[in-house]
């Protein structure tokens, strides 16, 4: 198993037990990680701080099967305040992105030329990655 180092922002978190999460990161280089921290709801994790809803941090994983593990990870920026403030608009953002990112490896649009037939483009999913990517860190700074 090897380990990466990535730096991501945590948009998607779900409760796994007791103590332990699963959540979905945006990270520039690798697009969209499930990332398992386990023990992090503790109030004794040294990881609980940079597995919070809207942080940006760096994290350290190892991958095993479907999803990476934190083996480490590194507070880089908190966003808490997007939660209260503007939380259901990244709601929309997160799902919008998480639905159209899920099983998809390019998008398909349609625009009518000057004469009225439809043209088709495809964007690939990398491309669409870059741009919530852009997005979201443009409104963050």
């Amino acid at each position: 198993m090897t380990e990466i180092r990535v730096n991501a922002l945590v948009v998607k978190e779900s409760a796994s037990g007791e103590y332990d999460k699963i959540l979905t990161v945006l990270s520039e280089k690798y697009g969209k990680l499930y990332v398992v921290g386990k023990g992090v709801k503790s109030v004794r994790s040294r990881h609980m701080a940079s597995t919070q809803l809207f942080t940006y941090a760096s994290f350290s994983l190892r991958k095993k099967g479907n999803y990476y593990y934190i083996t480490d990870s590194d507070l880089i920026e908190n966003y808490y305040d997007i939660r209260d403030t503007s939380s259901k608009m990244y709601q929309v953002v997160s799902t919008f992105y998480n639905k159209l990112t899920t099983n998809l490896k390019s998008v398909d649009i349609y625009k009518s030329d000057a004469n009225g037939n439809k043209v088709k483009t495809t964007i690939n999913l990398n491309t669409i990655r870059i741009y919530v990517y852009d997005i979201l860190n443009n409104f963050l700074n």
